[in-house]
């Protein structure tokens, strides 16, 4: 049987994470819910949070996040004033009796226009194998320093910038952002920029192999971060047929997640089979002109073999797929 509230209201406590941007935080009870209000102010008014709401009863340990809850809670909460949390209790305990109930708000600022990156020190390595005739012959190349995304950009950060998610598994915001063209890429890329202020673009061919093979703190691995694909990457032999949230499996040794499998990803380079026959040394950026832009890294839909450090793929700028994505880089200011 589920029993009606009974609460002093007035031995409501309310704590936060972020104190500084909260206020005006009160609580009232209206029949089987408790509402807290708040106001959330002092942040860029494009900044975004995630607020959960904890209780504590009678001076236990603290709860949640409260899951049968509504209004301005959970993922996405803009800045404002009269933020309303409801929890419905009796969806989620049979009873709430007690004269000390404590409430704790917790969250994180999340603005998805700032891309994480990874810092790649420059160095030698050696790029390609003798696996495929693409992948001939092998050669030193010389990159600077440059950054790259940690992550595989997110069906989040991307609706953040367009507004619209074209991703086939569209049902995970955090998952990678797949079905877009190269040439949407370019689009989406020149909004963030205007947006930010800063200058993001594609990873090089040459760049993205260094990062996946670990720039020079390795080079040595077949897939990026491991011999062992299971423990780095998101394939066919392991998975159910569906993209993954980044950063589910183990990073490589710069740090970065999933430049083996998960989704491919776009490069910037027009693509050549026997582009390598001739590459410069120095920071090489692909064929002047071309028909098709190089993909890297494999996805959940390929087998071990295309999702090695070195395997090169390739499509039009038009084509769209859904284990197609992306990752960003951007110069060393």
């Amino acid at each position: 049987m589920k029993y009606l509230l009974s609460l002093f209201l007035s031995s409501f406590i309310i704590y936060s994470c972020f104190a500084q941007n909260l206020g005006n935080i009160r609580a009232e009870q209206d029949g089987n819910q408790i509402i807290v209000k708040y106001d959330l102010l002092k942040v860029p008014t494009d900044y975004l949070f995630d607020i959960y709401l904890y209780v504590s009863i009678d001076g236990g340990e603290y709860e949640g996040p409260l899951r049968s809850v509504s209004g301005e809670v959970g993922m996405d909460i803009g800045p404002g004033i009269n933020k309303q949390i409801i929890w419905n209790v009796l969806e989620e305990r049979t009873s709430l009796i007690s004269k000390n109930i404590s409430f704790k708000v917790k969250g994180r600022a999340y603005d998805s226009k700032v891309i994480e990156m990874v810092f790649v020190e420059g160095g030698e390595f050696v790029m390609g194998s003798f696996n495929n005739y693409d992948e001939k012959p092998l050669h030193s190349v010389y990159m600077k320093d440059f950054f790259i995304g940690k992550f595989e950009v997110t069906q989040r950060q991307w609706k953040r910038i367009t507004g619209y998610n074209p991703s086939f598994f569209n049902y995970c915001d955090e998952c990678p952002v797949e079905n877009i063209s190269w040439k949407e890429v370019q689009k989406f890329i020149d909004e963030l920029n205007l947006q930010t202020g800063y200058f993001y673009r594609l990873p090089t061919e040459a760049e993205w192999e260094y990062a996946a093979r670990g720039g020079n703190k390795s080079n040595k691995f077949v897939f990026s971060g491991s011999d062992n694909p299971d423990l780095v990457a998101w394939f066919d032999e392991n998975n159910s047929q569906h993209t993954r949230k980044p950063g589910t499996k183990q990073s490589n040794e710069l740090g970065i997640f999933d430049m083996s499998g998960n989704v491919m990803e776009w490069c910037n380079d027009w693509y050549s089979k026997t582009y390598y026959h001739d590459a410069p040394y120095k920071n090489p950026e692909g064929p002047s002109a071309g028909s098709h832009r190089v993909i890297r890294g494999g996805s959940w839909n390929n087998t071990k073999k295309y999702i090695r450090c070195t395997n090169r793929s390739y499509s039009t700028m038009g084509s769209r797929y859904d284990d197609l994505g992306f990752r960003l880089a951007k110069d060393v200011e």
